[in-house]
């Protein structure tokens, strides 16, 4: 099984997955503004658990997430409306 793969698989069996990509990323980069406003999200689950989804979905088009740069436009970009199903 390949890394994109792995991460597909991975981001299927969250509980994410039924959401729409383009509402889950537009969540995400909401409470990404506000971290420096209330730190306590980076000890949330449901914020380090949609980030892990978001990721392995990402890594899963190609993109290196360790890249501050193509995480950002990654999560910026619609969506091209195709699902992950398990």
């Amino acid at each position: 099984m390949t890394l994109g793969a792995a991460a597909a698989t991975f981001a299927a069996m969250t509980p994410f997955q039924p959401f729409d990509l383009d509402d889950l990323k537009l969540v995400y980069r909401t409470l990404h503004t506000q971290l420096l406003v209330n730190m306590d999200l980076l000890d949330c689950g449901f914020f380090s658990d949609l980030q892990a989804h978001l990721q392995a979905l990402a890594k899963a088009d190609g993109v290196d997430v360790g890249d501050h740069g193509r995480w950002d436009a990654w999560l910026k970009r619609p969506s091209t409306g195709l699902k992950i199903v398990s």
